[in-house]
């Protein structure tokens, strides 16, 4: 957890939801942390589509972050980030 710490996963004070798990198969430990919200300005998802929130009754954005570090070593492997937007077309 210190080393998710010091690489802004689980930063205090914010309304974020933390998953721990560990890949035995890489042997290696993935932590991810989500945060949701309602958007009524245009959101842009990762793979580069845009939403126009503005023009519809919002939308709902899903961010998170995934750290992965080697189980043996401690060091990173590596980071991904992702942003999914859903249109609230109620």
């Amino acid at each position: 957890m210190e080393i998710a710490g010091e690489n802004n996963i689980g930063s205090e004070g914010e309304d974020l939801k933390k998953m721990i798990r560990l890949d035995t198969i890489h042997s290696q430990w993935e932590i991810t942390q989500r945060k949701s919200f309602h958007s009524n300005s245009n959101e842009t998802d990762s793979e580069g589509k845009t939403f126009h929130c503005a023009k519809t009754n919002g939308c709902t954005v899903i961010q998170s972050k995934t750290i992965f570090i080697d189980a043996n070593s401690g060091k990173i492997n590596g980071r991904e980030e992702k942003k999914l937007v859903f249109g609230n077309y109620e």
